[in-house]
């Protein structure tokens, strides 16, 4: 896997942007991916104490084409994948008594998908989910979510470029 040449999440505080990318390297060009939207948030977290992240939405027409993104700081661990249920929730799958689904789930990454029906004439405005995470350690920290807008990608692109972020990341990740 080649490293990226540049880090658009180092240039990005608070603001939101959408972009589509693609690689080049010595085998040619990809094509260009589906459109890319990405927030950093920047939080002071003290050692033992929460985050509370909401992650809301706003006029959406309906979520079957949408895929969130969550990345955050190794001094962060989550504490709770959805805070909407009694039961404190770790794991991959169906959160019961919601809409959500956790894809994917590790130090790092949490990949979500809402199944949520939205009728036609309307749209949808409110909090999607809500995550917990607790410090490790004081210290600043950020926290980024990406929506990706999966409705002009075929299946099989999106499970290939998912295989390869998911091995960017543990790439990244490892000592």
């Amino acid at each position: 896997m080649v490293k990226p040449t540049s880090n658009y999440m180092g240039q990005i505080y608070l603001k939101k942007k959408t972009f589509k990318v693609r690689a080049l390297n010595h085998f040619g060009k990809s094509t260009w991916s589906h459109d890319v939207i990405t927030n950093k948030i920047a939080a002071v977290i003290e050692k033992g104490k929460t985050i509370d992240l909401g992650l809301t939405g706003r006029d959406v027409a309906g979520f079957d084409s949408y895929m969130l993104e969550v990345y955050y700081d190794p001094i962060l661990y989550v504490d709770d994948l959805c805070a909407y249920t009694a039961e404190k929730e770790y794991s991959d799958g169906r959160i019961e008594g919601t809409e959500i689904e956790i894809l994917y789930h590790m130090p790092g990454l949490i990949r979500f998908k809402v199944h949520k029906n939205i009728d036609e004439l309307h749209a949808w405005t409110g909090i999607i989910n809500n995550i917990i995470f607790k410090g490790r350690e004081t210290s600043g920290t950020t926290i980024s979510y990406t929506v990706h807008d999966m409705s002009d990608v075929k299946v099989e692109e999106k499970r290939h470029d998912l295989e390869l972020i998911n091995e960017q990341i543990l790439q990244d990740l490892a000592p």
